[in-house]
């Protein structure tokens, strides 16, 4: 069963869960959040079939298009919700509509971002953000914190954490996510010409490259540390580039290159959990909330990635 949460209610989340939800054709979905916003979403949609809803008690009178403490307190019990039926095994699988954490800071509750509340409910130490889409993957190293801190941030451990979940989820599911079966991996560098020898930061020699020189040893396909401003180009050149993963060092060193190629197909998917859990990669998009114009492809996708990925790895316990 695949849990879907319909996310922040002053965004665009109920609208395109609802949305992806009537364009895939699948029995075990149940939709978590406000029963009371999803019809009323539902019906300003047009849309007359729905899930299973769990309901998360809240107002339907909450406005679109902005963050407040009503529409943060409703997000945030709903990945409550969610957290709840993954421990009692009444949903396998996670799919989160885009919130705010601006809005979940105004309901008062500390929350740096799905994937670290996600971690911590499950106390996974190990996790990383991954992007997956049909022209290139990038797994994030640092994720929501501030430039300022991402040198701070970095080390040799998170570094290697992030290869090793991306070659080890690459290998699982090389099959579906048509990559290679042996990986091949590139890590870009923090600093504008990979350092330049030292010349423009160090992070690459005692950081980057210690991290690299480790996987190796694991018989991981790893190649860098890259120049940043060049490494994505075949990508763009190409179907599917050279690497079958770049590792990013930061948040918009990997996600303005997905964006910009794939906006609407890309789909985030969170790595070193016990179960699958995929989002899409856009955020709650205040502009358009409430007006029925918000495209669900990359919500579709991130769907119908958790069914995939839960398809074939039900299918490998079977065949083990």
């Amino acid at each position: 069963m695949i849990g879907i949460t319909t996310g922040d209610p002053s965004g665009i989340g109920p609208e395109v869960a609802l949305k992806a939800i009537d364009a895939i054709e699948h029995n075990n979905i149940l939709l978590i959040g406000p029963l009371s916003i999803i019809n009323k979403e539902r019906k300003s949609l047009g849309i007359s079939r729905i899930p299973e809803v769990v309901d998360v008690k809240g107002s339907m009178e909450i406005p679109f298009g902005k963050p407040s403490k009503e529409s943060g307190e409703i997000a945030y019990k709903t990945i409550i919700k969610a957290i709840k039926l993954l421990k009692e095994n009444k949903i396998t699988s996670l799919v989160t509509a885009p919130v705010s954490k601006e809005a979940i800071s105004m309901a008062g509750y500390d929350f740096i971002g799905h994937t670290e509340m996600l971690a911590d409910a499950f106390k996974v130490q190990r996790y990383a953000m991954f992007f997956y889409s049909k022209k290139i993957n990038i797994a994030l190293v640092t994720r929501h914190i501030p430039l300022s801190m991402v040198s701070k941030k970095l080390s040799i451990q998170r570094v290697y954490d992030t290869i090793k979940l991306t070659h080890e989820f690459l290998s699982r599911y090389w099959k579906v996510l048509q990559v290679r079966e042996r990986a091949v991996i590139g890590v870009l560098a923090l600093n504008p010409h990979a350092g330049e020898g030292g010349n423009i930061g160090d992070e690459e020699a005692r950081i980057i490259l210690p991290a690299i020189k480790q996987a190796r040893s694991e018989d991981i396909d790893v190649k860098g540390p890259l120049v940043p401003d060049t490494a994505y180009l075949t990508a763009v050149k190409q179907v599917k580039c050279g690497f079958d993963a770049f590792i990013a060092m930061y948040h918009d060193q990997g996600l303005i290159p997905l964006k910009l190629l794939e906006f609407e197909r890309a789909v985030n998917i969170t790595l070193g959990l016990p179960f699958i859990r995929t989002s899409p990669s856009h955020g709650t998009a205040y502009d358009i909330a409430g007006k029925g114009i918000a495209d669900h492809g990359s919500m579709e996708e991130a769907i119908r990635m958790a069914i995939l990925l839960e398809s074939h790895h039900k299918g490998n316990r079977r065949e083990a």
